[in-house]
């Protein structure tokens, strides 16, 4: 069985991802009772580390990880990302003293946001075949990432 899907919706949920992401996270910080910490450590410096980070984790790991299938070219991840971002605001925490968690207010749009990104990772692989293995369960003979929703035997 072989789906067909058009690569560009790949992109439109990465941008409904972040757009998402977003707009959680914007609620959430006006709302003085989810903050869990003092918003002090919230300057410009804190977001230019976080998106260094998380911008060179991505595109790192990402092409890395496509080089391994053979596609030598730029490519992005999630997992890259999270890696990128944590280490670079846990070395921008110890290099500005602050040893108080500061991630409290991440963790609903980036769940929302993973969750909505990966539908487009999995239209976008059922056409290229970038990641995964083939599933064992019968009647799905997919090359897939690890997740229930790309076996329609389940």
């Amino acid at each position: 069985m072989h789906l067909k899907f058009n690569p560009l919706y790949h992109y439109i949920f990465d941008i409904a991802a972040y757009l998402s992401s977003l707009v959680i996270y914007v609620l959430q910080s006006r709302n003085k009772s989810v903050t869990l910490y003092s918003r002090s450590h919230f300057n410009r410096d804190y977001w230019r580390w976080l998106f260094a980070g998380v911008l060179i984790g991505a595109y790192l790991i990402g092409s890395f990880n496509l080089s391994l299938k053979g596609f030598f070219k730029v490519g992005h991840s999630i997992a890259g990302a999270l890696f990128g971002g944590v280490i670079s605001l846990e070395i921008y925490k110890l290099k500005n003293k602050i040893f108080e968690s500061t991630g409290a207010l991440f963790v609903l749009p980036l769940t929302i946001g993973i969750i909505i990104g990966r539908w487009g990772c999995y239209l976008q692989d059922c056409q290229m075949k970038l990641m995964g293995f083939q599933q064992i369960k019968p009647g799905c003979g997919l090359w897939r990432s690890p997740v229930e929703a790309s076996c329609p035997a389940l």
